[in-house]
């Protein structure tokens, strides 16, 4: 299942599938707590549960994980997983900040959308995040509206409808 195309910069990305393990759940939880800093910086909300994610917690998900390797360095995470018949949702999307703005963020949506289809992707992300925000609708996620998940943690949802999407494209 591995992707080699190139993205920006002319620099090699593989997407392969990821299992947890205790010897790289570390560095996954790391590189989430990193991106999903920038997060709360972005929307103002400090209490994000990835940010509060234990390596144990990791080990346990039942979600099934995409990462992105540039040279061997993981730059890059998605998860998701399916939660009814044909509808999946995306649990995470995290990249390296350092590699912001390279296109990877973009490739493991594209990926997830070809591993899902024909079936329909929801994803969420904290309201404000405007890069996030940009970056599904690119990848043809429709806005859906807000979702209040606590008292101080509001959301906005996306949904991706590949079945009406393919519908409306062979019209």
């Amino acid at each position: 299942m591995a992707d080699n195309s190139p993205c920006k910069q002319s620099e090699i990305y593989q997407i392969i599938e990821l299992t947890i393990s205790r010897s790289n759940v570390g560095e996954i939880n790391t590189l989430q707590k990193s991106a999903y800093r920038v997060e709360a910086a972005i929307t103002g909300i400090n209490n994000i549960p990835n940010l509060m994610e234990r390596d144990e917690q990791l080990l346990e998900s039942n979600e099934q994980f995409l990462g992105c390797f540039a040279s061997k360095k993981l730059v890059g995470i998605l998860s998701f997983q399916e939660i009814s018949k044909q509808k999946y949702q995306i649990c995470r999307v995290a990249v390296d900040p350092e590699n912001f703005g390279k296109g990877i963020g973009f490739k493991l949506i594209n990926k997830v959308i070809s591993l899902c289809s024909p079936g329909a992707l929801v994803v969420t992300t904290g309201k404000g995040n405007i890069p996030a925000r940009k970056l599904y609708e690119k990848a043809g996620f429709k806005y859906e509206g807000e979702l209040k998940v606590k008292e101080d943690i509001t959301m906005w949802s996306f949904l991706l409808n590949q079945k009406a999407r393919k519908t409306e494209k062979s019209k």
